[in-house]
């Protein structure tokens, strides 16, 4: 009676159903894809070395790498684009199936634009013809039916955070920086990813100084460039009881030569520092180990460490 329903619930219907966005629907599926290629490439990478895995594309380092980059392609190589138009071609004069293999082997070879790519050509035909029994004809499909791009950069922290990655970022196949092989065989659905070695960093220690809070105190590469809202983000990683960055405020000491050897105070725990802004950017010497921040124009000694206060504690 309160909702104003005057019969009862067992004689209600179904709410009816808006339509579906398969585009919408076909980019989550590529996305939960992607990062489960993504990891089993990154977790190869760690396990290099063993024999019989496939190496992904990566810097040869023994250390974990904290930064990649993820290759999109907007279109086909030609071959491929051949290869494409070709079997949709012969799909639809045989009335809606593939004629077998052999025929196919025929044709293609016949054609003097893939004779470079014969000993591709067909393990790829294979590739095709298995995700046409999967996903229909339209895997044939020069172009996908939705952003790689957009959809990859929307999901971007989603992708850091199950990679454990500082930044990933997202360029097109084409881009000057592109390696050989992924100009040569990235294609639309199937982006590749290469990792980075982390850049040279110097130590810094966050203290968190409440009382009780069970946050310890962490110590954290900090690199040339690097903004304190960064910073915070690194320490969500560490920390898995801080669930947003947006808690955490850092405080460095007005004087990081007296101020770490004071006595702490616990009812002022605050008393001698100043807070860092998020926007403020530090900067590292590697030379002498030493920590800089900017801040409105001005470059200021940071210290060895610096306190970290979490709004839940």
């Amino acid at each position: 009676s309160l909702i104003g329903k005057k019969e009862s619930i067992v004689r209600a219907s179904w709410p009816t159903a808006g339509p579906v966005d398969e585009a919408l629907v076909r980019s989550s599926a590529y996305v939960m894809e992607a990062a489960h290629s993504f990891r089993l490439q990154f977790k190869n990478h760690l396990s290099a070395g063993k024999k019989g895995k496939k190496q992904p594309l990566v810097d040869q380092t023994s250390e974990k790498p904290t930064h990649a980059t993820v290759w999109v392609a907007k279109t086909y190589p030609p071959w491929q684009s051949t290869v494409l138009t070709t079997m949709k071609e012969m799909h639809t004069a045989n009335k809606g199936s593939f004629p077998d293999n052999k025929e196919l082997s025929v044709t293609l070879s016949a054609k003097p634009e893939l004779k470079k790519y014969m000993k591709r050509v067909m393990p790829f035909v294979q590739a095709m013809r298995e995700k046409v029994v999967n996903s229909g004809i339209k895997a044939l499909n020069l172009t996908l039916d939705f952003d790689e791009v957009k959809t990859l950069t929307t999901n971007k922290a989603y992708l850091e955070n199950t990679l454990d990655l500082e930044e990933l970022n997202i360029e097109l196949s084409t881009s000057n920086g592109a390696p050989d092989n992924v100009r040569e065989d990235c294609c639309p659905g199937a982006p590749f990813i290469t990792f980075h070695a982390p850049a040279p960093s110097v130590s810094l220690a966050l203290v968190n100084p409440q009382p009780l809070s069970g946050h310890l105190t962490q110590c954290l590469p900090v690199r040339d460039g690097d903004t304190v809202s960064k910073l915070a983000a690194a320490l969500t990683r560490v920390d898995k009881t801080i669930k947003d960055a947006n808690t955490i405020e850092f405080w460095r000491w007005e004087d990081p030569e007296m101020g770490p050897r004071k006595i702490p105070n616990c009812n002022t725990p605050l008393e001698g520092r100043v807070l860092l802004l998020r926007t403020d950017t530090l900067k590292v010497d590697l030379n002498n180990k030493i920590i800089f921040v900017q801040t409105n124009g001005k470059t200021i000694k940071l210290g060895e460490s610096v306190a970290y206060m979490v709004a839940d504690s």
